[in-house]
């Protein structure tokens, strides 16, 4: 028996709603563990408190022996960056996954997140990690026609890609979501596998035969992408062209939630000429709404116009009940759910198409057995193969990681007028926890007297560990590094600003990451501290004084990096020297900053691997006169501007980048004046409300 975790945003039911990512997640549930295995399932949610499941449905799942475990996303931290929501929530499930033997996320805000990118550093077991490949919000948000919220949703993307990129497998119920995401960029480790999804119906239906349709239901979300639109409009062409036919029906019922204000409103005004009586249940959930749909299985015919799905629940569930007559879009990878049956049940995507079927089928409704029917089995089935399959696979981090030597490190530090933190610096590093490693430290023609001598005394002190002390003139921070640099014939280099301190065990974590992965680039997270002070005990590592914020990095982004290129890393940098040199090392580029961020962007786009070991492992000092604070805005970004302009430029689209960057900056700006004078809870409750608009209980 194995131990198996279902990770979900939507499950049956919160406050009556569930979608078709709730259905699965239940299905699956109770397949797994009617077939013997220790089920969980495992809501998560984005709002910062606990969202609770209705009563009855804590009964059910109780009484099929399923586990129900909550866990919400925590409120972010003052000044803590970067602070994508979905990236909080995956911290603190992790501690909830590492009991499981098998790991199955949904791809939407992937909360699995911080496990996989913990685990992709780590030796040892681990529990299965899959994917199901539901919809992410890219996906949504097409099939909605509307445009992202910057950076917000490109934060989100990043996140979603990560999740199937390191998943140890990836579902997708359809080929068209395979496909469509292959389309879209995005990376598998294997190719996904595709499996229609599991359906147990809690009870099966009567047979019943249509004798004559009475009523139209439309089942689904009221939203564009559900095919709202396409079923209004062909309601209006067909009143136009045979008002008769309406004028039959006894109703017209909308069953699911609206989505898209006053939609059902505009359905009644359209209709209230023919007389039509036009009813909305918007609160059943999917037993209640199953419920229904069987009652009137041999008066109804329902209508399914969804011009963009994937495999959806809808479907399923109303071709499960027998004699109930159906009519579907041919969109995305609705036809995948009929299989080689159902010709006479689907229609193109368009209004015209959808109004002519309409026609046919209210006066011509099919008979039980012309009806296609969803092969429950045959799924069920493929999915416990799948399954026994992976568990059988199941192997330890160490196995599936190939053994590789320790790679040599040089510590490569830039210094300039930095006398009195150096000495910290130089002390935390004596104490590393990992010893092997060498030391390059660059004076960069510091001009205060102090500051010269700081540096001359630590080249006499730390003489016999054989650690390297080198002056030049001063040619900017970009030019010491890549000399330090050309000095070091080590596998890698770590670079470190002569003011920050690493953590006692933050160059053996870093090495430790780079064995495992063999990356080329690696960075982690760090604190942001003002004190003049040591920042922690050198014996106890504990913090000794005041930290301003954490910082984790989200990674290597390069679409959200260019809108907030904070999400790429601290100054803090392990590279593998062969990347460094592929990329020519930093950009000298004096009085600038950002050097680090635009050192990272030619990594990527120079096809370099790189990403984010999820630790806390500097202390990053904010001095009064650091270039952090004192430095150019103009110079700094336009470094990074030219770096992201250099593919534009091969494109044809030269300045592109600089376009981007001004918008970015000018949205900000005007976001910044408009909020200028909302007090700061409702500046949060809005932020809130905004996550909250995303896809807690929608259906796919």
């Amino acid at each position: 028996m194995s131990s198996v975790a279902l990770v979900s945003y939507d499950v049956q039911t919160v406050g009556g709603h569930a979608g078709g990512v709730g259905a699965f997640v239940t299905n699956l549930a109770r397949l797994l563990r009617n077939n013997g295995e220790d089920v969980a399932i495992v809501f998560v949610t984005a709002s910062t408190s606990p969202s609770h499941i209705d009563s009855k449905w804590k009964e059910r799942y109780a009484a099929w022996g399923i586990e129900l475990l909550g866990v919400h996303t925590p409120p972010p931290s003052p000044g803590g960056w970067a602070e994508a929501w979905p990236a909080r929530l995956s911290e603190r499930l992790a501690s909830h996954l590492g009991r499981f033997d098998v790991v199955y996320l949904q791809d939407w805000a992937n909360a699995g997140f911080h496990s996989l990118r913990v685990r992709r550093f780590s030796r040892g077991s681990s529990p299965v990690f899959v994917t199901v490949l539901h919809g992410p919000s890219r996906w949504e948000r097409c099939g909605n026609r509307q445009l992202p919220n910057v950076p917000d949703d490109l934060q989100i993307e990043f996140i979603e890609r990560y999740g199937p990129q390191h998943s140890d497998w990836v579902v997708a119920p359809s080929r068209y979501i395979a496909d469509w995401l292959k389309r879209d960029g995005w990376k598998f480790r294997r190719d996904p596998e595709v499996l229609a999804l599991p359906y147990l119906p809690e009870s099966v239906p009567q047979v019943s035969n249509a004798v004559s349709i009475e009523r139209l239901v439309f089942f689904g979300r009221l939203e564009i992408r559900k095919g709202f639109e396409i079923f209004g409009d062909a309601l209006r062409l067909l009143s136009a062209d045979d008002p008769a036919v309406l004028h039959g029906l006894s109703e017209i019922v909308l069953l699911g939630e609206e989505r898209e204000p006053g939609s059902a409103a505009s359905l009644r005004r359209t209709l209230a000429p023919l007389g039509v009586a036009v009813n909305h249940l918007h609160d059943l959930d999917s037993a209640a709404a199953q419920d229904y749909l069987s009652a009137h299985a041999s008066d109804a015919l329902v209508v399914i116009p969804s011009p963009f799905e994937n495999f959806p629940y809808a479907v399923i569930e109303t071709l499960s009940i027998p004699g109930l007559n159906v009519i579907c879009s041919r969109g995305g990878g609705i036809p995948e759910v009929f299989g080689f049956a159902g010709e006479t049940q689907l229609f193109e995507p368009s209004p015209r198409a959808l109004a002519a079927l309409l026609l046919e089928r209210l006066r011509y409704p099919l008979k039980h057995e012309q009806l296609a029917v969803y092969d429950s089995s045959a799924a069920n089935a493929g999915w416990l193969r799948f399954h026994r399959r992976i568990c059988t696979e199941r192997v330890s981090v160490d196995h599936r990681m190939p053994a590789r030597p320790r790679p040599s490190v040089d510590i490569c530090i830039s210094y300039y007028n930095k006398g009195r933190y150096f000495p910290q610096l130089l002390r935390a590093l004596t104490a590393q926890t990992e010893k092997a490693f060498g030391l390059i430290a660059l004076d960069d023609g510091s001009t205060e007297a102090g500051s010269r001598a700081a540096f001359d005394a630590a080249a006499i002190e730390y003489a016999t560990r054989g650690w390297t002390f080198l002056r030049q003139a001063n040619a900017f921070v970009d030019a010491a590094r890549n000399r330090a640099a050309q000095l070091s014939r080590a596998d890698y280099l770590l670079f470190l600003d002569a003011d920050d301190v690493p953590a006692l065990n933050a160059v053996e974590r870093l090495l430790d990451a780079a064995q495992v992965s063999s990356l080329d680039c690696l960075l982690c997270g760090g604190w942001f501290f003002d004190s003049e002070e040591m920042p922690y005990d050198l014996k106890t590592g504990a913090k000794t004084v005041p930290t301003a914020a954490g910082y984790m990095p989200l990674g290597p982004d390069l679409v959200g990096g260019m809108v907030d290129p904070m999400v790429f890393g601290l100054p803090m940098i392990l590279i593998r020297r062969a990347a460094f040199d592929k990329v020519g090392g930093y950009h000298e580029c004096r009085g600038a900053g950002h050097e680090d961020w635009e050192l990272q962007i030619r990594l990527l786009l120079a096809g370099c691997q790189v990403d984010v070991l999820p630790e806390y492992l500097v202390f990053f000092r904010r001095p009064a006169g650091g270039l952090t604070r004192t430095g150019a805005v103009f110079p700094a970004k336009q470094r990074l501007v030219e770096a992201f302009d250099v593919p534009l430029r091969e494109a044809g689209m030269s300045g592109l980048a600089a376009v981007l960057f001004h918008l970015s900056d000018r949205c900000s700006e005007l976001r910044d004046n408009l909020i200028h004078n909302v007090p700061h809870s409702l500046r949060l409750q809005l932020r809130e409300t905004r996550k909250m608009e995303g896809r807690q209980g929608s259906s796919f």
